[in-house]
């Protein structure tokens, strides 16, 4: 399995996957709903978002494995941008990036605040799956050369674009609290390329292509304590194999009255090791969505 897919996988595992607000909601008795109510046994239908809605997460992301290392701490802000035929398109831009890039110990790169990350991707509107995405790192970052780690400024770059068939599912709508099922599984292909200086100097070129296997999943509440501010939360959790031999731990949660999720982990292990390969933390710092 392509170790760069990986990082992607994770990435767009949270994005895009929404709940409506309940806060407020009234039954078919006209009984007012609310998180700490009877919410247990309501299902929460897809949201519909609009042009310009946006999240501002605070993000990490790790990946270690054979000889390849990546690391990026930024702030993300994801915006619509689109709301045409069947499908939401989200962008995301970063912020105050830092993070390093190593293969096999001989190209190793410091990133700078300039070096950015940008994700376009492609959310079904039915319910949220994840349709596509494109993935753009670039900018200046300071190749360390030798024991002395002798800072040379270079441009990089690391452009892929993914696809899933069928899209890849990542809530149970309608979503209700104290509930158990499945996600089935998909297939995904994409090509990926990284290099620097503008690709004189490649470090990645390839396809590829594999299934991920269908998942279990659990759906609780719970209350978390976010940048944004303090919540009760859908928590939906994933945990098992996910494809041949890696194994995954996974939880999100997703605040109604916020249209999208205010916190999000993930973390992967290559079984056979025991290494420690893959994880993702993301946190609410604002949102423009108005329930």
């Amino acid at each position: 399995m392509n170790k760069k897919y990986i990082c992607i996988f994770i990435v767009t595992l949270f994005i895009g996957t929404t709940v409506i607000p309940v806060l407020g909601m009234v039954n078919k008795d006209n009984e007012n709903i609310n998180l700490k109510g009877n919410v247990l046994n309501y299902p929460v239908e897809v949201p519909v978002w609009e042009i310009g809605d946006s999240w501002t997460y605070n993000e990490k992301y790790c990946t270690i494995w054979e000889g390849f290392s990546w690391y990026h701490n930024c702030t993300m802000v994801c915006t619509v941008t689109d709301t045409t035929g069947d499908s939401y398109t989200l962008e995301w831009v970063s912020e105050n990036d830092e993070g390093s890039y190593t293969i096999d110990g001989f190209c190793r790169l410091k990133f700078t605040r300039s070096t950015k990350f940008f994700q376009e991707t492609q959310h079904r509107k039915t319910d949220l799956a994840h349709e596509r995405t494109f993935w753009q790192e670039k900018g200046l970052v300071f190749w360390l050369i030798g024991n002395l780690n002798i800072p040379i400024p270079a441009q990089f770059s690391d452009v892929f674009e993914e696809t899933y068939t069928p899209a890849d599912e990542v809530l149970p709508f309608p979503m209700t609290a104290g509930t158990t099922g499945t996600f089935p599984g998909y297939s995904y292909s994409g090509h990926d390329t990284s290099g620097i200086y503008w690709g004189i100097f490649k470090l990645i070129d390839s396809d590829y292509s594999g299934n991920v296997l269908a998942r279990d999943y659990a759906c609780e509440m719970a209350s978390i304590t976010v940048p944004a501010g303090t919540y009760d939360a859908f928590n939906v959790s994933v945990e098992g194999n996910f494809y041949e031999d890696y194994y995954r731990t996974s939880w999100s949660y997703f605040v109604p009255e916020l249209g999208y999720y205010a916190k999000a982990y993930s973390h992967i292990d290559y079984v056979p090791s025991g290494e420690y390969f893959h994880e993702y933390t993301g946190e609410l710092v604002s949102t423009t969505y108005i329930s």
